[in-house]
């Protein structure tokens, strides 16, 4: 190899290093090419082998991943909320919701750039947020589980290597309403027992100590 070639060579690797960051964000390059913070394994923290448990590239990660932690520096807050609202509201238990699209908050990003949501805790059994016929993010379903007022955290994949994040809180209770406490049986009450008196002999009145027929 000519030192003109090797020189090329060398410059290659340098160019590739310093803008290996850049590069990731073409594809997806395994959960273990970056650390919680983003920095790459490879290139920028050669001797974080136990840290190194995410995704160079943000949309990557699976929920679990972006649930625990990972690209946490990146994550994007309030950029997207629910129309019509769903927060404070109270859904009826074994009845279909009114769907809820999400919209941005900000002019700068679409809402059909979003195309997958993670959530904690878990939504009610048969509730789901899933894009729509229109290609959407969209929560839905019918709740067969019945919960109180709980907070959920919802963090939104989306193209552009963007990663969003936001809260919502909602109840699935009974007819639309709280469900009521179990009453306390009233106790039957014990009958009191009356003693039937001892009926007394009559005396004749002879005087001679013998009693009445």
């Amino acid at each position: 190899m000519s030192s003109r070639s090797s020189t090329l060579f060398v410059c290659s690797l340098l160019l590739f290093a310093f803008c290996a960051e850049t590069a990731l964000a073409c594809g997806c390059y395994g959960p273990g090419s970056a650390t919680v913070h983003g920095d790459l394994c490879n290139f920028n923290t050669p001797n974080c082998l136990d840290a190194c448990v995410c995704d160079a590239c943000p949309p990557c990660n699976t929920c679990q991943q972006l649930l625990g932690g990972c690209v946490q520096d990146d994550i994007q807050e309030n950029m997207f909320t629910f129309s019509p609202a769903v927060s404070g509201t109270r859904y009826a238990y074994d009845q279909p919701i009114t769907p809820s699209v999400v919209t941005s908050t900000t002019n700068d990003y679409p809402p059909n750039g979003y195309f997958d949501a993670c959530v904690t805790p878990s939504l009610p059994f048969n509730m789901t947020i899933a894009v729509n016929r229109n290609g959407v993010l969209e929560l839905s379903g019918t709740p067969t589980t019945t919960t109180p007022m709980m907070t959920y955290t919802v963090i939104l994949k989306g193209s552009a290597s963007v990663i969003a994040r936001s809260t919502i809180s909602f109840a699935v209770t009974v007819g639309d309403r709280c469900i009521p406490p179990t009453p306390t049986p009233t106790p039957t009450p014990t009958p009191t027992v009356v003693a039937t008196p001892t009926p007394v002999p009559t005396v004749c009145s002879q005087g001679d100590g013998h009693y009445c027929n």
